[in-house]
């Protein structure tokens, strides 16, 4: 609670700005109306496994899962309409690749949860009481996907172990069978040399395994 960074998110009830949690800002664009967030929230991924004929069971986290919040937008004037219509081609899920370009969420209560992207999946159909439009949408929290560390790009998948060792075994191999083509040849391309391994011109792998009595 000492912590001023707790204190980042105002007050429901702020003299500075008594509107903050009725403002959404999705996108850099600030909406019009009265805003209200709810849904899901935060989750994580648990597999409850059930012990047979016994009492409890194994618990196993499986990971973060993207949270899901429902917004809900009420519209009082006919200004704060035109206002929506202007910004709905960015929010809605016709929007071709849409989940590729996440909008940027700002809201008290995400900011709570640490929701700080969205992408909109889901806009029920308005309903209308009372003079009062209400919009609903439904959004999943968007989270990068982890990048996958390829092992030896371009080098047929092997690690960079690997080849400095087939490296170093093919240049042995070159100087032991006394080849001068060859170890010029391994000295011009190493990476090539190391690929073929213990091969010389005009012999194949199994060939160079039976010559080394491997076969």
């Amino acid at each position: 609670m000492s912590d001023p960074s707790f204190y980042r998110i105002p007050f429901w009830l702020s003299a500075d700005d008594p509107l903050i949690w009725d403002r959404l800002w999705l996108g850099g664009e600030e909406f019009p109306g009265l805003t209200t967030i709810s849904g899901q929230g935060l989750q994580r991924k648990i597999d409850v496994k059930d012990a047979k004929g016994e009492d409890g069971g194994s618990i196993r986290d499986e990971g973060y899962q993207p949270a899901r919040i429902q917004i809900s937008i009420q519209i009082y004037s006919e200004s704060d309409w035109q206002w929506l219509q202007e910004l709905w081609p960015m929010i809605t899920p016709r929007k071709k690749g849409g989940v590729r370009n996440p909008l940027e969420i700002l809201h008290p209560v995400t900011e709570l949860l640490g929701i700080r992207h969205i992408y909109i999946d889901t806009i029920p159909v308005p309903k209308l009481a009372d003079q009062i439009l209400t919009v609903t949408f439904g959004a999943i929290e968007w989270i990068p996907e982890p990048k996958t560390v390829k092992k030896g790009a371009g080098t047929g998948g092997k690690n960079s172990d690997d080849i400095v060792l087939n490296a170093i075994k093919a240049f042995q191999s070159a100087v032991d069978q006394g080849n001068p083509a060859l170890v010029t040849s391994f000295m011009d391309s190493p990476s090539e040399q190391s690929k073929k391994g213990f091969e010389t011109p005009g012999q194949t792998q199994e060939d160079s395994f039976e010559d080394k009595g491997w076969g």
